[in-house]
This record gives C-alpha cells, structure tokens and sequence, in this order.
C-alpha cells in the first residue's frame, strides 16, 4: 500500500481567494513515517502561525526540522528513515491551510477529459 498525505487550504490572489486540495509529490509505504511527516507538517503549520502573529519572533522557538534559511521550507521522513527537505506550497501570501491528513493511494482506473 501507498500512503499520501492531503492538505486543503485557501489559495487566490487580490481578486478574491478559494479552496483547493493537493497531495504532497512524495508516496510513502510505511505509514510510520508518513504519520512522523504529517505531525511534522502540523507542527510547522503550528509555529509558522505563532511566529507570524508574534510580536516578539525571539520568543517563539523554531522547531529543529524547520530549515534554517526558509520558514516554508521543512525536514520529512522517507521510508528508509533518511530525511528530505520539503518546500511547503501552503503557507504563502495568499495560502492558508485548512485541514492535513493521510489517504491511502488508490490505483482505481480513471480518465479525464
């Protein structure tokens, strides 16, 4: 089985904004690491918030897997428990996350028009 993890979040311009959802390009097959990546991803969603609305941003502490030149930039798990760095395509000017999870990949046929 394969494991994908899915994030909903707003995305626009100054015209207005909308919800969309994407997968993350990575397939996990171990759903231990693709559960320590999604709580990562949560983690980051959470200090990336903090530290946005923080008037002091010494005060609130970046985590280790947050990338020290980029704070939409962080540290996954792959399978084989080595790390990769992920630039982040829902935080941004106009991107706000809504919600993260874990679907399992289907290979169910499809076509699209």
């Amino acid at each position: 089985m394969k494991y994908l993890i899915k994030v909903k979040y707003t995305t626009g311009d100054s015209g207005g904004s909308h919800e969309t959802t994407d997968y993350l390009e990575y397939e996990w097959d171990k759903l231990d690491y693709a559960e320590a990546s999604l709580d990562r991803i949560k983690g980051h969603i959470d200090w990336y918030r903090a530290n946005q609305y923080s008037f002091s941003r010494d005060e609130v502490v970046k985590p280790s897997y947050v990338d020290d030149s980029y704070d939409t930039s962080l540290w996954l798990f792959a399978d084989d428990g080595s790390q990769f760095q992920y630039n982040v395509f829902w935080l941004g000017i106009f991107e706000r996350p809504i919600e993260i999870g874990i679907e399992l990949k289907t290979n169910f046929r499809s076509y699209s028009f």
